[in-house]
């Protein structure tokens, strides 16, 4: 009985033990639940607080990301237009690097062309004096050929006047030096050529200038002078044929009203060539 009781005993100490320990146990875990309460309620607002600043921070991470993205908009315009920028700069440097090479090319033309200048001065100096030399031959050439040209024409010679004067049934009077008296004119005189000259038919023209500088009996028709196209008239005028021998030519021209005093020109033309001419003067 006592063994029971004992042991009874120790089972409600051990059982107030615990219920002691529950209950120390138990105000711990209410003080603390009370802690976690208040920490859960502190944590609660602080959770709150952080939301709102989540939200906060969402606003103006929207408002950056705007920003951003507006940033990024006008940094990629910028970025392009530092891209045509940069083309437009990389043109520019090729265009430079050609006005380069330009520069360099133009440079070393100019070399080639100041000694190409000095090789035209040399040639203009040589082309000045061959010119002159052509020139001058061309001058020789002329003169040669004028004279060759003289010496195929023909040439006339010993030009004489002799004036006439018919008296009433008197003989005839040569040489009679007053105008008013001078009934006739006899004009002789001789033709010639060259070994150059060709044989063939002429046109040999008399042509008499009275004191006025008038052509004395002028014909209707003309001739025309060699070389300048001029038209002139003549007193007489006779077509010969030249065989290569001197030919004798004798003009007679009547003047039935006499002359005028003063000097007369005789002026023998061949072929619109004049080839001699005289005077002759009267009282």
């Amino acid at each position: 009985m006592k063994k029971w009781m004992i042991a009874l005993g120790i089972l409600f100490f051990l059982a107030l033990t615990l219920m002691i320990v529950f209950i120390f146990r138990g105000g711990r875990l209410n003080s603390e639940n009370q802690n976690l309460q208040e920490e859960k309620t502190v944590l609660t607002e602080k959770n709150q607080q952080l939301l709102n600043e989540k939200n906060t921070y969402q606003e103006e991470v929207s408002v950056l990301e705007v920003e951003i993205d507006t940033l990024n908009t006008r940094f990629e315009r910028q970025l392009a237009q530092k891209e045509t920028q940069l083309s437009s700069l990389q043109n520019q440097s090729r265009m430079l690097n050609q006005l380069r090479n330009r520069i360099t090319k133009y440079q070393e033309m100019e070399g080639e062309f100041e000694d190409r200048k000095k090789q035209h001065s040399m040639l203009q100096t040589d082309a000045d004096s061959i010119r002159k030399k052509v020139e001058n031959l061309l001058a020789e050439m002329e003169l040669l050929r004028d004279s060759v040209e003289v010496s195929r024409g023909l040439k006339a010679y010993n030009i004489s006047p002799l004036t006439k004067w018919e008296r009433w049934l008197w003989a005839d009077r040569y040489n009679i030096s007053r105008a008013q008296r001078v009934d006739e004119t006899t004009i002789t005189f001789e033709i010639a050529g060259t070994p150059f000259t060709r044989n063939g038919n002429r046109m040999v023209y008399l042509r008499m200038i009275d004191p006025s500088g008038s052509v004395l009996y002028a014909s209707e028709d003309s001739f025309e002078i060699d070389k300048t196209g001029t038209q002139k008239s003549y007193t007489k005028a006779k077509e010969i044929e030249f065989t290569g021998q001197d030919l004798p030519m004798t003009f007679n021209v009547e003047h039935k009203n006499g002359l005028k005093p003063g000097k007369y020109e005789i002026e023998i033309y061949i072929d619109g060539k004049l080839t001699k001419s005289g005077q002759m003067n009267l009282e």
